[in-house]
């Protein structure tokens, strides 16, 4: 393990992606069960393959289910030549109670692209003809408190024009908020815990199936994620005990996000409130819920359980949770246990993480 203070990979990350001049012939990959096109910036030689799909949408009866590889939906529906040219919907987001007064005045003035429980996807960038070459490959988790965030976070082509085409980009999305993380009893009876942990996993699984076809090396691939992207690449490294084989070599967690894992009171709160505020009492009626009522009552959520102290500022209220099988324990006694996947890790801290969102009511 190698740990180093500061975030210059992180930075960079944020640069705003440029899609430049773009060629009137599009880049087209083939996939087998589809194709996707492209777009190809010509002054930086860079192809973009935006919002693939890499699992089912996990909407109506697939809420709090794991997810289920694309190549297996339905393949009536699934286009000859997917337009990976322009960015997919984010996942929904989720705002918790005391964040709009720490960012009040603070609003980006990047608009925020729209939201679908259709997001499991991600996106992939590659040196211009990199179709016959096997270049490493950088998958990027995002962050956001395991609520917020989205693949169109970070800069693609950037890295991909700063490593003078020697490597392939992948950005992947995941379910967020109480879609992602909720794991009552109820939930694990019928569904699983831990779903955007599985949905992070099942987007890896994808790229070693397919990054060869964009000149990725699916035997190179390094996951890299920050705060609670960081977190997540942690958890990939514990899942089910830290597996033999996962679908990565390597592992770059900066400054990772541990979130306070709730209790089981805490979960079923989580789960009871939900209920209560959709006006449901079973899982079957949260299924069968329309989207923008969904997506009220899990809002609505974040402010029950700020006021029944369920959570306090700093903290996202979901997240990743132990559960004894996907989650096993906290990370710090698997890592202490060396329950992980043995791969090469690069981590560090941040010294000033918390300075982007102080409390509204302080100052000097």
């Amino acid at each position: 393990m190698l740990l180093f203070r500061g975030s210059t990979i992180f930075w960079l990350s944020l640069v705003q992606p440029c899609f430049g001049t773009t060629e009137t012939t599009p880049p087209v990959v083939n996939l087998g069960y589809t194709a996707v096109q492209g777009i190809r910036n010509a002054s930086i030689r860079v192809d973009s393959f935006l919002g693939v799909k890499y699992a089912v949408a996990p909407s109506g009866d697939l809420r709090w289910r794991a997810p289920i590889p694309i190549e297996l939906s339905d393949t009536s529906s699934t286009p000859e030549i997917f337009n990976a040219t322009v960015q997919g919907p984010q996942c929904v987001q989720g705002l918790p109670a005391w964040y709009a007064a720490s960012i009040a005045g603070k609003a980006s003035s990047v608009a925020s692209p729209p939201s679908s429980e259709d997001c499991l996807s991600l996106d992939i960038f590659t040196p211009s003809g990199a179709k016959s070459k096997e270049l490493p490959v950088l998958v990027f988790i995002h962050g956001g408190g395991y609520t917020l965030g989205g693949s169109a976070s970070t800069a693609g082509p950037t890295f991909v024009e700063y490593s003078n085409g020697s490597m392939v980009f992948v950005a992947i999305q995941y379910r967020l908020g109480a879609y992602g993380f909720l794991s009552s009893n109820a939930i694990v009876e019928d569904g699983t815990s831990n779903a955007a942990l599985l949905d992070q996993r099942a987007a890896l699984r994808w790229v070693r199936r397919h990054v060869g076809a964009f000149g990725g090396d699916p035997g190179r691939v390094t996951i890299w994620g920050a705060s609670a992207g960081g977190g997540s690449v942690t958890d990939q490294l514990i899942l089910y005990g830290g597996e033999n084989n996962p679908p990565f070599r390597a592992a770059i967690s900066e400054y990772p996000w541990w979130q306070a894992y709730k209790n089981k009171t805490t979960l079923d709160s989580q789960y009871s409130d939900l209920l209560i505020a959709s006006r449901c009492s079973t899982l079957t009626c949260l299924r069968k819920l329309p989207f923008e009522d969904l997506v009220n009552a899990t809002m609505e959520t974040y402010q029950t359980g700020y006021e029944a102290g369920n959570y306090a500022f700093g903290d996202f209220y979901y997240g990743p949770t132990v559960d004894g099988d996907i989650i096993r324990d906290y990370p710090q006694k698997e890592l202490e246990a060396g329950h992980f996947s043995k791969v090469a890790l690069l981590t560090d801290h941040s010294a000033f993480e918390g300075k982007w969102n102080p409390g509204g009511n302080i100052c000097d």
